[in-house]
């Protein structure tokens, strides 16, 4: 990163005697001749297969069919139960709505949990699915599972966006959030 730097700056004050745009295309060569590729960041900028729960990110657009992780726009505390009855160990319940891209989408085929493929349906056939699931329109309304915690009309029906609403999912002895990501598919619209 140093060397960058310097490079950069050699090749701003060496073009900075042409004049400010001499010295913008000295930074510029100065910091590509000085470089090395091997440590660039070459990851894809559109990866968006990490959960998070963040405010005001950016929402995926999707065409077609792509793998996707969510941002968690609502969740309720962990509901301990006792998963194993000899043992005493706690498992774990969760609530939470999921938010996934803009909408309308079409649905889903496949789920994943921490990167376990746990639902395939890409056979046609129906499975029990994760929770209930949004596609996005603009005439969707506000969640009841939502609702029920936060008060009726307190929820907003988050028109145009696909998310999936959780409720008492059976995370088993895991007392984390894990990370889900659903397959999510689109009509093209062309």
């Amino acid at each position: 990163m140093a060397k960058e730097l310097i490079g950069s700056f050699v090749g701003a004050f060496l073009g900075g005697f042409f004049g400010p745009t001499g010295a913008q295309i000295g930074w510029v060569l100065g910091s590509a001749l000085t470089t090395d590729p091997s440590e660039l960041d070459t990851r894809d900028p559109g990866d968006t297969r990490v959960q998070t729960a963040n405010y005001g990110i950016a929402i995926p657009e999707i065409v077609g069919e792509q793998r996707l992780a969510g941002n968690i726009i609502w969740s309720r505390d962990l509901t301990p139960y006792t998963f194993d009855e000899t043992t005493g160990q706690l498992g774990y319940k969760l609530t939470c709505a999921i938010a996934f891209c803009k909408g309308p989408v079409v649905g889903w085929n496949k789920i994943w949990v921490d990167d376990e493929l746990k639902v395939d349906c890409t056979d046609g056939i129906a499975k029990p699915g994760l929770g209930k699931f949004y596609t996005g329109s603009l005439t969707q309304t506000a969640d009841p599972t939502m609702e029920s915690y936060e008060g009726a009309g307190n929820v907003p029906g988050y028109r145009g966006i696909c998310y999936v609403v959780l409720n008492n999912f059976d995370l088993g002895p895991i007392n984390r959030i894990p990370k889900f990501e659903l397959n999510i598919l689109k009509n093209t619209g062309f």
